[in-house]
């Protein structure tokens, strides 16, 4: 037993400290599992009292900011980490068993690539060069199956710079996998095949039944049974506003008309090429220019201003990954001249290892082509 001064002790401590207690395990009368304590440590000690446990912790804002605080007083929050950890082992348990390969991609990527997203800029020192966090995984992976690994997929982390909300994180983790000769058809029925065994590691009681087959459907005809909308039909940004509108959709808006909606999704979703294309047709050429008129021309302006930007990254690594072509942009047509005692070589700088060209003795201030690995 603790004796008088144990018990003082004891009952001297704050909730959330941390104790070691060393005891005999037993059943109370009523079956309650119980321990007889006969000595115990002080291990941690609280600083600050933890939330009422009874009732639970329900700021949103502090619930999200304070995971350690919302994890001791919400069980369900405890649910959730736990069934994640066990959908994301089903998950490589499918893939492992079906003969792919778990890989890692670079997250500081040279170009960012693979899906349209503003990314996370910054530096690397030693370099002195931009970088980009990655907005996906999609290209590197590909890399991977020209290689020869015919099946590869990671599950990482994705950065897009583009809003936050409690329901959007600009930092989130995703699942690709790339398979060689395979198609669509392929990738659902492994979908099929994954989601059931995702839902029963999960736990998961609920109203969707993810026993397979599932009904294939094309993303026009899913819109089109949803709102009566054909899409592809209404090619017009006019026309596509007042067809939504008319529908008497319910979709949440954040406070945009439909108009602003619009505008919204075509800045966001359609090709900056197709939203340029369209907009120097449509509207004076002094709104694009200065930014003026209404909210489309300015996000046109910016699409444009983006697209030269990745246009000029594109044509330097494809520059760079066509060796004579390289060479005469970084030294000129006349620098094509000198060769090797082996017939030629590589540029020093900017082009694959192993790639051919006869370039002339470096000058000063000469340019050089980059590619990321």
């Amino acid at each position: 037993m603790l004796g008088d001064e144990g018990m003082a002790r004891l009952l001297d401590l704050d909730l959330g400290d941390i104790i070691g207690v060393e005891g005999i395990a037993f059943r109370s009368r009523r079956g309650e599992l119980s321990l007889r304590v006969e000595s115990f440590e002080l291990l941690a000690k609280s600083l600050r009292p933890p939330p009422d446990k009874f009732h639970g912790l329900q700021d949103v804002e502090t619930r999200f900011r304070h995971r350690e605080l919302d994890l001791i007083a919400n069980e369900e929050s405890r649910d959730v980490f736990l069934a994640r950890a066990r959908i994301v082992s089903a998950i490589r348990a499918y893939l492992d068993d079906q003969g792919f390969i778990e890989v890692e991609t670079p997250i500081l990527q040279p170009l960012y690539g693979g899906a349209m997203a503003r990314p996370f800029t910054t530096h690397h020192n030693a370099l002195d060069r931009d970088l980009y966090l990655r907005i996906a995984t999609e290209l590197y992976l590909k890399r991977l199956i020209v290689g020869g690994l015919e099946r590869v997929y990671e599950i990482g982390k994705n950065f897009r710079n583009e809003g936050i909300s409690y329901k959007h994180n600009p930092e989130f983790t995703m699942l690709e996998w790339y398979e060689a000769y395979a198609d669509y058809e392929d990738v659902m029925r492994r979908v099929e095949e994954l989601l059931p065994r995702v839902a029963a590691a999960a736990g998961y009681e609920g109203e969707i039944d993810f026993t397979p087959p599932y009904r294939r459907v094309t993303l026009r005809d899913a819109i089109h049974e949803g709102t009566g909308i054909d899409v592809l039909e209404l090619r017009d940004r006019d026309a596509l506003a007042a067809a939504i509108a008319a529908s008497g959709s319910d979709m949440p808006t954040d406070g945009l008309t439909w108009p602003e909606l619009v505008d919204d999704l075509f800045s966001k979703v359609v090709e900056p090429t197709l939203v340029g294309a369209h907009l120097r047709d449509r509207l004076p050429q002094g709104d694009l220019a200065a930014g003026q008129g209404p909210p489309l021309a300015a996000r046109a302006r910016r699409a444009l201003r983006g697209l030269r930007r990745r246009h000029g990254a594109r044509q330097r690594l494809l520059g760079a990954q066509r060796p004579r072509r390289a060479a005469r942009a970084l030294r000129g047509p006349a620098a094509l001249r000198r060769r090797g005692p082996r017939g030629g070589h590589a540029l020093r700088r900017g082009l694959p290892a192993g790639a051919r060209a006869r370039p002339a003795a470096p000058r000063a201030g000469s340019a050089s082509a980059s590619t990321g690995s």
